[in-house]
This record gives C-alpha cells, structure tokens and sequence, in this order.
C-alpha cells in the first residue's frame, strides 16, 4: 500500500479538502493518506479521515507559533516515517516540506496549483513559489488557465487534474428544493441567489450584496444565499444591514450537504477576482443551473454552455441584475457532459493513482 502524505496546512471546508476527502475515499484500497495539518481538523472530517483509513499529523503553525519548532516538527516527520509520495496543496510560503522529502528522499513530490493568483506577500511567496517548484517531480494544476498563470512559459510541464465531483450527487432535486426554501423562509416566488465560497476578499462577496441591492431597487423579489465561511462574514452581513436589505441576505455559514442547496438555487453567482478554475461552477451546472461567473474565471468552466462571464466593475452591476433575472426561469440536464469532461470522482481517482504509481517528471529549472 503506497504512503502519501498530504499537506495543506489550514484543513477545513473548502474545494482542495473537497478535492483530497474525495481522492482517498476512492483510493483507500491501494493508499493510505497521511494529513499534515497546522491546525484542527473539524471532526465532520476527521471522521471521515477515519473511515477512509487516513492519519492525521498535527504539527506546530507557522505563524501562530515558533516558526523553528514548525520546521523542525516536519523535518521530524520525514526522519521517522518513509512515505511514496508527499502531495503538497498551495502552499506558497512553505517550501521546506518539499526541502525535507528530497532530503529523505520521497521518490515522488507533488506540487498541486490550486489558484491563479498569489494573494498576499507576494514577492516573497513568488520566490518561495519557485522553490517548490524546482523540489518537485510533478507539477499538477487545476486548470489550464492556474497552470498559464502561475507557471508561465513553463505551464506545459504541469499536469492539469480536474477537481472531481460526485457527479450524481448533485442531481437536481425537487424534495431538497422544498426543505431547503421551507429552512430559508424563500417561497416560490422569490430569485434564490446562490454563491457557495470562502467568504474572503477574493470571492467578492460585497459585488453579490451590490447586486441584490440594485434587483430590490426595481421591486425583483430576491434573496442573496451565502454558503461558507471566512473573515469577512460579519462585514458583509453589517453591509446588508447599512443598505438596510438584511431580511434578503443570508449567510448559511459552513454547510456539509451543498449539493443539497443547490437544489433550493434559481441561479449560481460567482464574482471572483481570481480562481484556480471554481470547481463550485461545475458543482452547479451539474445541478443544472445557469451561472453568472466573473471574467476573470476560466471558460474552461463552461461545460454546458450555460455559465455568462461577465466584468466585475461597478458598472456591470446592472447588467449582472438582468442577467440574474432572465436565468433564474429555467434549468437543464447537464449531467452526461459533465462526465464526458472527466469531472466525475471515478475518472479523476485513475488519474491520481497513476500519478501516485509512477509520477511525472518536472524539469522546469
């Protein structure tokens, strides 16, 4: 059985925990996942961990406490452990867990763009960026468009996985529909505008709150439905309460059955300033909902056909509230080409496996 050992410091809710659960759900016969962790792992996961036949190693965080001890407890992991592979998700201002598997020599290091953009620190996080890089035999990446951006000239040595989904799972239902509204208090006649995220700067949560603001202006029945968790929860819910449309906002917080509210949706809104690829836009169409996106996100999104990218300037705000309106009336069956693109956990658990067998060599020095 191969030893992996995946590392994502911050493991809670969200699409690389998503994306990771999913794999060693499906790969628990032929691996065991290892999770190096910085800080709690909320026990909704932890279970899940358990079932799948994962560990979890807890070490020392970076930033909260001594940045030596922190470094010293991976070096430690890798001394009294012999792992196959380390999967290193998005970890741009951490380079020694790559350091510390070539040292102790991992034959296969991972290192999986997630994003296409670094947010914060950025001269520093570019360089540490780079040094993951070269510590790396494989380069993964969640798009074509994460790879293009982050790797530039040298995006052809990555290698682009697809963020699986349990595609029958999000199959639109009509009994998860009714429950869901009836929780939210939004009757039949009301637009129920979804947007599942983190709730952090770069989603662009305040751009939603600004379009609702401009629907109920014009007398458009419509609620705004928030579905994750973040540091800006709070603001954004005093925004709503300032333009005085609080009874329209709701933030659900941290939800384990999303593919359920997806059900209670008329239309899927995402407004971000940048994403990886925004597994959450496939999450919806398989739902069958039409989608308003950002400009800024990948068309490599746009299975169906159904997503309307539109610019996130103040003055597109009207053109996001009409667009809202016309696409809330309809919904489709998206499901067959959401498998013919290989988005479906089954396809993408072959992938991984193969990767985890063998690697892929990264020359990119």
């Amino acid at each position: 059985m191969k030893k992996i050992l995946q590392y994502f410091p911050s493991f809670d809710y969200g699409g690389i925990e998503t994306f990771i659960l999913n794999i060693n759900k499906g790969l628990c016969k032929e691996c065991q996942f290892t999770y190096l962790v910085e800080k709690d792992i909320n026990e909704e996961n932890k279970k899940k961990i358990d079932e799948y036949g994962g560990k979890i190693i807890r070490i020392p965080n970076m930033t909260k406490q001594n940045p030596i001890k922190h470094i010293l407890a991976i070096k430690k992991v890798f001394k009294e452990n012999n792992y196959d592979v380390v999967h290193i998700h998005n970890c741009d201002l951490r380079f020694w867990v790559a350091f510390f598997a070539k040292m102790y020599k991992v034959p296969i290091r991972i290192y999986h763009i997630h994003s296409a953009k670094i947010e914060r620190h950025s001269n520093i996080k570019k360089i540490f960026f780079n040094i993951n890089i070269k510590l790396s035999t494989a380069v993964l990446a969640c798009s074509k468009h994460a790879a293009n951006e982050m790797l530039k000239d040298k995006a052809e040595k990555a290698i682009v996985v697809n963020n699986p989904i349990d595609v029958k799972s999000f199959i639109y239902n009509e009994e998860y529909r009714k429950n869901i509204r009836s929780e939210l208090n939004i009757d039949d006649d009301t637009i129920a505008i979804g947007n599942v995220a983190r709730l952090e700067e770069v989603k662009n949560q305040y751009f939603l709150i600004d379009v609702l603001e401009n629907m109920l202006q014009k007398n458009i029945k419509a609620k705004l439905i928030l579905v994750g968790e973040g540091s800006l929860k709070e603001k954004l819910k005093d925004i709503a309460k300032e333009k005085g449309i609080e009874d329209n906002f709701i933030c659900m917080g941290k939800r384990s059955d999303t593919n359920k509210i997806y059900s209670a949706f008329d239309v899927f809104c995402l407004p971000s300033e940048a994403e990886g690829l925004g597994i959450v836009l496939i999450e919806a169409q398989a739902n069958g909902l039409n989608c308003i996106a950002s400009k800024n996100i990948t068309e490599e999104t746009n299975i169906t056909g159904k997503i309307n990218y539109i610019d996130i300037k103040k003055q597109n705000i009207v053109e996001w509230a009409e667009k809202i309106e016309e696409k809330s009336k309809t919904r489709y069956e998206a499901i067959k080409k959401i498998y013919e693109k290989g988005y479906d956990i089954s396809d993408v658990e072959k992938v991984m496996l193969k990767i985890y067998n063998g690697g892929e060599k990264l020359e990119i020095n």
